[in-house]
């Protein structure tokens, strides 16, 4: 379990990771609650580990997306965070899965 909000691949706030994704962290806080900020870290810790042990990009995409909207708690996380980082996750996410 995550015990607080964090950013980076390995849930703990100290992984290191670019610039976009750093835009992404600092993004969602804006709209999402701490609670949802907790439980989207969630989403992608499992999402991280799914491109690692190479179950598949879509099979792992397909996993995150519902998770993202699910931990989003209020409208504006919903279409701002959740729904923005579905899309990136699923055009951008063929050069980390090749990593």
């Amino acid at each position: 379990m995550v015990p607080k909000w964090s950013c980076g691949p390995s849930g703990d706030g100290k992984s290191e990771i670019n610039d976009v994704e750093m835009f992404g962290c600092v993004y969602a806080t804006f709209f999402c609650s701490d609670s949802a900020l907790i439980e989207l870290t969630k989403c992608c810790i499992v999402h991280d580990r799914c491109y690692h042990d190479k179950k598949g990009q879509t099979f792992c995409d397909d996993h995150f997306c519902p998770c993202l909207h699910k931990a989003a708690n209020n409208l504006e996380c919903y279409e701002q965070v959740a729904d923005v980082f579905c899309h990136l996750v699923r055009i951008f996410g063929a050069f980390a899965y090749k990593d």
